[in-house]
């Protein structure tokens, strides 16, 4: 059976499988999401469904979750948060629809927003690790680093989920507590060696302090155990080709292969790659607003690393105060400008 012929069925058979509140619908859900049909596919399937007349009101608020979950892929925040907001009307406890709800506050960056409808699904579930995790990231994106690591702490404790420490770690990181980091991503690695946030994260924190050629190891590990990201693989290049690593260019041509360089960050890889002009990778294909400005960062953040692998530091100086000014905090580029600047200009 071909992917899409699976995912028609489960299109299908969701709503069936809502009515008697069984857990194969959040397993069905789940394959739904994994199945990466277009958007648009599950935006027109669910509709017709909604529109059959022959959903009851689980189903319906089920089929609502679906298609909010679709628009909000497609970037349609307005008619994604519509359709959770229905979902919640028809059955004010279902926590899908409130976790869904929490990820497009956190999507359109009110992160408040998505703390407090997390809090409801933490009070509705409190022995899932997975909801403390995921309030923690909100509250470590908005800068609340400690309640962050309280939630990372939590869901490790219920769970001994050794990938939320990786997480605790990353957090800890952020907040500049490099030793702590270290201790949780150590561990993390030990305990989870096939986690590549684990590997990721402890090559960033190698990467700020400097040590380029462990972080290199690091972010090589990450990609591979998750070879279609693109950021993995430029953030391996740029940490290789910092330590003088001979073949970083090499490396980076052979995984280029295996990541989709239509897609984002694809143009920088292109651009690294020697295929592309800098000035000719933009913002403009990204979502207006607080998204666009994200993208910017991200474009100077990675067009100064290659200004500084090519020995132009002047460039690279006003690349990375460019991107600490446009104010996405929250971006790992952000954080890992700042510490490059930092670098930069101690170094004089």
């Amino acid at each position: 059976m071909t992917r899409a012929a699976a995912l028609l069925l489960l299109l299908l058979a969701a709503p069936v499988l809502a009515q008697d509140r069984r857990e194969t619908f959040e397993e069905a859900f789940q394959s739904c999401i994994e199945a990466k049909a277009p958007p648009i596919v599950l935006v027109a399937s669910c509709t017709a469904a909604l529109e059959s007349g022959r959903l009851l009101p689980a189903g319906f608020a089920h089929t609502l979750l679906v298609r909010g979950f679709a628009f909000k892929m497609l970037k349609r925040y307005d008619a994604a948060g519509a359709d959770y907001d229905r979902a919640l009307e028809i059955d004010p406890t279902f926590v899908p629809a409130m976790s869904a709800r929490a990820d497009l506050f956190a999507a359109r960056r009110d992160y408040e927003a998505a703390i407090k409808e997390m809090d409801r699904v933490v009070a509705a579930q409190p022995d899932r690790a997975d909801a403390l995790k995921r309030r923690g990231d909100y509250k470590d994106w908005s800068g609340q680093h400690d309640a962050a690591i309280a939630d990372y702490t939590a869901a490790f404790e219920k769970s001994k989920n050794a990938k939320f420490l990786a997480e605790r770690g990353a957090a800890y990181a952020n907040k500049r507590d490099l030793a702590r980091a270290m201790a949780d991503l150590e561990r993390a690695i030990a305990e989870a060696p096939d986690y590549p946030i684990g590997w990721f994260e402890r090559g960033r924190v190698r990467f700020e302090a400097g040590d380029f050629k462990g972080a290199a190891a690091d972010f090589a590990r990450a990609a591979d155990l998750d070879p279609e990201d693109g950021f993995r693989l430029l953030w391996a290049y740029i940490a290789a080709a910092r330590a003088g690593a001979p073949d970083a260019a090499r490396m980076l041509e052979a995984r280029a292969q295996a990541v989709d360089l239509s897609e984002w960050p694809g143009p920088l890889i292109e651009v690294f790659l020697g295929r592309r002009a800098p000035e000719s990778v933009t913002e403009a294909e990204a979502p207006a607003g607080w998204e666009r400005t994200g993208r910017r960062v991200e474009i100077e953040f990675y067009l100064a690393m290659r200004d500084l692998i090519g020995g132009d530091q002047a460039a690279a100086l006003e690349k990375l105060r460019t991107a600490l000014n446009l104010g996405i905090s929250e971006y790992i580029e952000s954080r890992a400008a700042r510490s490059e600047l930092a670098r930069l200009e101690k170094r004089g």
